[in-house]
Parts: C-alpha cells; structure tokens; sequence
C-alpha cells in the first residue's frame, strides 16, 4: 500500500498505479481500490491541515520549495510553502505544507490566515528567506513580530535553540538579541 500511496503523491493516476502494481505482482488491484486506499491518505492530510495549533509560538521558520503537486487532474509545478514552530517548550513542529501556484505576499498572506484561522495569536520571531512578498505578509498578518532572513537562523542554530531551549549567558551575535532575551524570558516562566 505504501507504494501506491507514494505513487498517488507523485501525481501518477489511479490507471497507471493499477498497471504499476500489475507489473509487480499484485494482481488483485483495481483502479477503484487504488482510489480508495487515496482517499484515506487525503482525509489524514486533511486531518494534519487543519487540526489546531496553539496560540503562541516563539519561533516560525517559513520557506517554500517547488515540487510537481497533482491538482484538477493533472500534473503542476507548484510552490509548497513550509511553517516548522517553535512551541513554548521548545518543541519543533511542522504547522503547515501548502501548495500554492507561486510564492507573493498573497499566497504567505492566506497561509498565514490559515494558521491564524487554526489557533495562532501570537509569534515572536519569523525566520525566511528575503522574499520581499514573505515579509509583506509578516508584517501585515503577524503585526509587532520581528521577521529575520536567513542569517539570524544560522545564528539561533550556533545558540542551540534548534536541538535544546538553553541559552549561554552572553552572545555578541549581532541582530538577534532581542529574540536572545524573549528566549531567555521564556526559560523563566
């Protein structure tokens, strides 16, 4: 089954799974009993997509890639754009995989919506690329969070927050300090 779950999600049509799984040995297979093992991988993407989120997250990294997404029966290059949280107690999440057409402050903006729609109030610091449409969406959809490219999630890594939630005393890191002291803050509580 994983096999044709995998096939499903690489855009192949329940037809061609039918032949694939045909060609392998598997002979007792038909294209409707393809189409319904996909069907059950649908609702727990759905399930994933829309279960709720909590209200605080110290830390959200955003970033898309590109990948061939099936959509209305055919085969598109498509962006996927990716939310990994940073919870209260330091735990790592993925919030969000979306497909969109493109990356623009648009698309960031529904996604964002869509986390906020699912639970979330408040993020301290955002970490992306320099997107210009990303940081639009920042700003407008997070409003007070501090949004920061790549460089500063190279230096929150060298701190650690990535494996552990401590911080060493003293940084001369230079523009992420304040995102230093609300972790530090957050150790307190």
């Amino acid at each position: 089954m994983q096999i044709i779950q995998e096939a499903w999600v690489s855009g192949i049509s329940t037809r061609k799974i039918e032949r694939l799984a045909k060609s392998m040995g598997i002979e007792q297979i038909s294209a409707s009993q393809v189409s319904a093992v996909n069907k059950e991988l649908d609702a727990m993407v759905d399930e994933f997509r829309n279960r709720p989120l909590q209200e605080e997250y110290p830390i959200l990294w955003i970033d898309a890639l590109y990948e061939k997404i099936r959509e209305n029966g055919h085969v598109e290059h498509m962006a996927v754009l990716v939310v990994k949280g940073i919870t209260l107690d330091g735990t790592a999440q993925i919030l969000a995989i979306e497909p969109m057409h493109n990356e623009s402050e648009e698309t960031y903006r529904i996604l964002f919506q869509n986390l906020k729609g699912r639970g979330v109030k408040r993020v301290w610091l955002c970490i992306s690329d320099a997107h210009k449409g990303l940081q639009a969406a920042i700003r407008k959809e997070f409003i007070g969070t501090d949004a920061r490219s790549i460089a500063c999630a190279i230096s929150l890594r060298m701190w650690g927050i990535v494996i552990r939630t401590s911080l060493p005393s003293s940084s001369s890191i230079s523009g992420c300090s304040l995102m230093k002291d609300k972790l530090a803050a957050m150790q307190n509580h």
